[in-house]
């Protein structure tokens, strides 16, 4: 094993994984989204970003029942724009 990942190192890499991503991808998704809404709509970042903090927090404070009915009401649809777009990029593609 590797010496970095033993003792106080490992104890302090393990804590501090969960807290770094949890913080990171999420700021980081939040800002793609909303520079996405500002570039293609002219939305306000600010508003943007209160919007999916709070629609965020709603879904996480309701407990895993919620998070499981959010996830059975979107994943269906996202899947199906997936299948669409793959279906019109190889149409574009061969044509």
């Amino acid at each position: 094993s590797s010496p970095l990942l033993t003792g106080r190192m490992g104890v302090m890499l393990e804590s501090t994984i969960p807290i770094i991503f949890s913080i990171a991808f999420n700021s980081v998704q939040a800002n793609t989204i909303t520079s996405a809404f500002n570039n293609a709509f002219g939305f306000d970042p600010v508003w943007t970003g209160l919007i999916i903090t709070a629609v965020t927090a709603v879904i996480i404070f309701g407990g895993i029942k919620r998070i499981a009915k959010f996830a059975e009401w979107v994943v269906p649809p996202m899947a199906g724009m997936y299948f669409v777009t793959v279906l019109l990029n190889t149409v574009i593609i061969t044509t």
